[in-house]
């Protein structure tokens, strides 16, 4: 009889911040996907010490282990604190209707990130993946799309748990056309697409313990870069890039009013142009910029020093949820 295949759309991806690094918690949010790809790695130790043999390896032995995943999905309001934080560490939440939390780089002690437990349920088992700790996390917008998100992580290998009950918000994804980019302050109506990457070096650490997995994940500095295209009517970006002088970027996405306000706001301080190219490829002319940015005591938040992205969320979730 041929085996039964399972479709990839009955996949539930859960999530919530640890306690402890590596030890796994009831997750408090499922999180729509559309795509969840675990890696884990296991590295064999080749025998290759010569024995007699013409044989370039004798052996094989178990090796360190460490686990890995990808994931990528539409922005929500509230779910998307959870790989913000996870990069950046830093959380202050002012309760209200709704609650704002905002999102900075912790600077305060170890200056490390809260990390996250994610399960993977689908039709065949359930997987729990802990000491989630993000190495990049890209959010992008197109005007005829959507505003997505994209993030990989080390952890821990996956084990098989019994799945846990699945706890979806009624949370919307943005449309791109519901975005506003602001560049050194004034709001540009002629930006097409727009993105936002952060990304850290995450090191697994390895004492000699007898255990294959690492001890644990030692998070390293933060950098924030992005790319504006944007559809050109004169030369004010080309001229600012020669110039080498520092703006501010600011990506806003929001839906509903009042008690219901949802969105997303991403906000660099101190952001210098590293390119400004003028395209002709389509019917009007484009320019494409991409910038870097530096830390700025504006983005900081309550652990002081310096930040080069403060992120800002208004949504429902209660304070301590994120770090």
């Amino acid at each position: 009889m041929t085996a039964v295949a399972y479709p990839v759309d009955t996949l539930v991806m859960s999530i919530g911040k640890e306690t402890t690094e590596g030890v796994p918690v009831t997750p408090t949010h499922s999180v729509p996907v559309l795509s969840c790809t675990p890696v884990d790695s296991a590295t064999p130790q080749r025998n290759t010490a010569w024995s007699g043999s013409a044989a370039a390896t004798t052996g094989f032995g178990p090796g360190p282990q460490v686990g890995g995943i990808s994931l990528a999905g539409h922005v929500y309001a509230d779910t998307i604190g959870y790989p913000l934080a996870g990069i950046l560490g830093d959380v202050t939440t002012t309760t209200g209707t709704p609650n704002t939390h905002t999102i900075s780089l912790n600077n305060a002690g170890a200056q490390q990130p809260p990390s996250d437990t994610i399960y993977c349920a689908d039709a065949y088992n359930c997987l729990v993946w802990a000491g989630v700790n993000y190495t990049s996390l890209s959010l992008t917008s197109d005007v005829l799309g959507t505003f997505d998100w994209s993030a990989s992580a080390l952890c821990l290998p996956g084990a098989a748990v019994a799945a846990p009950s699945s706890n979806y918000t009624s949370a919307a994804m943005f449309g791109g056309w519901r975005g506003v980019v602001t560049i050194g302050g004034v709001a540009d109506g002629r930006v097409i697409s727009s993105s936002t990457v952060l990304s850290r070096t995450v090191a697994a650490q390895r004492p000699v313990t007898g255990q294959q997995l690492p001890a644990r994940f030692r998070t390293e500095q933060l950098t924030v870069a992005g790319t504006i295209t944007a559809a050109m009517t004169d030369d004010a970006y080309r001229l600012l890039y020669l110039a080498g002088s520092s703006t501010s970027v600011d990506v806003l996405f929001s839906q509903g009013s009042g008690a219901a306000t949802q969105s997303v706001r991403l906000h660099s301080s101190a952001v210098t142009l590293m390119s400004a190219v003028r395209s002709r490829g389509s019917r009007y002319l484009t320019v494409a910029l991409t910038w870097e940015a530096a830390g700025s005591t504006a983005d900081a938040g309550a652990s002081g020093g310096t930040s080069p992205l403060r992120a800002t969320l208004r949504n429902t979730v209660g304070a301590g949820i994120y770090a």
